[in-house]
């Protein structure tokens, strides 16, 4: 099935080179190009349009204003877009990779940061793929764990308790507690004693 990638991005050269990049692949498309970043996007109602993963640069040239209001102006891009899709991979892709600003970016909602200057437009394809591999792997775990909380949250709550929390591995539960501090503590000592190649990180719900 194919894919569709939103790439935002001020510089027609560069936005050129993301998507001939991406035409690599066969399984993608792409719903939107825009050149001027939160204001005329916002405007257009666009914000709320349909795609499986962005592509938006950081920092945008505005007439009149300086460097930090521009990058500023990307954040507000990234944010609108992450509020609207709050599950769909954001990748910022930007020549502005300082720490602040890696920082921010991933604040109001980027999945990931990429340096213009580590990776040419021309070779995001294989990021881009990564991502949507791991969006949907995410999506088929949280999909197989809602199942497996409807069908058994009744048997949990009789020996466990109602509202006590549960550490979940491949659909079982590993460890129980009525805090989260207590639940990690007991599944991390299980993970060091006698199962090391568990996640660092459970699935974790309150019954």
């Amino acid at each position: 099935m194919s894919k569709n990638i939103l790439i935002i991005e001020d510089t027609p050269a560069v936005s050129q080179a993301i998507e001939t990049g991406l035409e690599l692949s066969t399984q993608f498309s792409f719903v939107s190009k825009i050149a001027t970043g939160y204001t005329d996007y916002a405007s257009q109602g666009l914000f709320k349009q349909s795609f499986d993963l962005g592509i938006i640069d950081l920092r945008f040239e505005t007439p009149g204003v300086d460097e930090s209001w521009g990058i500023e102006i990307g954040n507000a891009t990234i944010f609108g877009l992450a509020k609207n899709h709050p599950n769909t991979p954001l990748v910022v892709y930007s020549g502005h990779p300082e720490i602040p600003n890696v920082v921010r970016a991933m604040q109001v909602g980027a999945s990931d940061f990429v340096p213009k200057s580590h990776i040419p437009p021309h070779e995001l394809v294989t990021i881009v793929e990564q991502k949507l591999f791991q969006y949907e792997l995410n999506r088929q775990r949280e999909q197989n764990s809602k199942a497996i909380l409807e069908h058994r949250s009744e048997e949990w709550i009789q020996k466990y308790g109602k509202g006590s929390i549960v550490a979940l591995h491949e659909g079982n539960v590993v460890a129980v507690g009525e805090e989260w501090v207590e639940v990690s503590a007991k599944y991390c000592n299980l993970r060091l004693q006698k199962h090391p190649a568990w996640p660092v990180e459970p699935e974790w719900h309150q019954i």
